[in-house]
C-alpha cells in the first residue's frame, strides 16, 4: 500500500482537530520507533494525542485518513510478537475512524490521493483483527476486533453498535446462542 510518507510536509494540509496534520505524523513517527508504547485517554501519550486530534468527540478529520494506513502497518508488523503486550488502539482507532467517516454527515470526503491507501489499510482489518483475537481472550479484544472485522467487510452500522455493548449485553447474547430464540420469552 502506497501511503503518504510520514516526512512529507504534505502532513500539514491533512488537518486534524487542532489544524495542521503535522503533529500526527510526529506521533506516528514515534509509535513506528516504538510501537508497544501504550496510553490511557487524557494522559499526553501518543496514544491519547493520536485519539484526541484524528476522533476527536465522535468526529474524525483529514489527518486521520492518512494515519490510518501507518497505524494498520505498524499494527501488522507488531500482532506476531507473542511475548508483548499490543496496544489494541492499533485495530481501535482504525475501525473507530471508518466507522465514523461511513455513519456521519459531517465526515470529511476522502482525498483521492489517500483513497487507495485507505482503503487497502481498511481491508487489512481483517488479518489484524484476526491476529488480535488469537492472541487474546479479553472481552474487549473481542468487541473491537469483531467491530474491526465488521468494518473490514463494509459494516459499520454494525461494528459501532458491538463497540458500544457493555458486559451485560455480551452475557445477553452468549445466552441467547445456547438458549436459542426461545430465551426470554414466557
Amino acid at each position: 500500500m502506497t501511503m503518504i510518507s510520514l516526512s512529507d510536509p504534505a502532513w500539514e494540509n491533512y488537518t486534524d482537530c487542532y489544524g495542521s496534520g503535522l503533529r500526527v505524523a510526529e506521533c506516528l513517527r514515534a509509535l513506528a520507533a516504538d510501537p508497544f508504547q501504550t496510553g490511557e485517554a487524557g494522559d499526553g501519550s501518543v496514544w491519547s494525542q493520536l485519539w484526541s486530534r484524528l476522533a476527536h468527540d465522535g468526529d474524525v478529520y483529514l489527518a486521520a485518513y492518512a494515519a490510518v494506513p501507518h497505524l494498520v502497518q505498524i499494527g501488522a508488523g507488531i500482532v506476531a510478537d507473542e511475548h508483548a503486550a499490543i496496544p489494541l488502539d492499533y485495530l481501535h482507532l482504525p475501525a473507530w475512524v471508518e466507522i465514523v467517516r461511513l455513519t456521519t454527515d459531517e465526515a470529511p470526503e476522502l482525498p483521492d490521493e489517500l483513497a487507495a491507501a485507505y482503503h487497502d489499510a481498511i481491508g487489512a482489518l481483517d488479518d489484524l483483527a484476526i491476529g488480535y483475537a488469537l492472541r487474546s481472550s479479553d472481552i474487549d479484544v473481542a468487541r473491537v476486533a469483531s467491530a474491526a472485522l465488521l468494518v473490514a467487510r463494509g459494516d459499520a452500522a454494525r461494528a459501532e453498535v458491538v463497540l458500544d455493548w457493555d458486559d451485560d449485553d455480551i452475557a445477553q447474547a452468549q445466552q441467547y446462542l445456547v438458549d436459542g430464540p426461545a430465551f426470554g420469552m414466557n
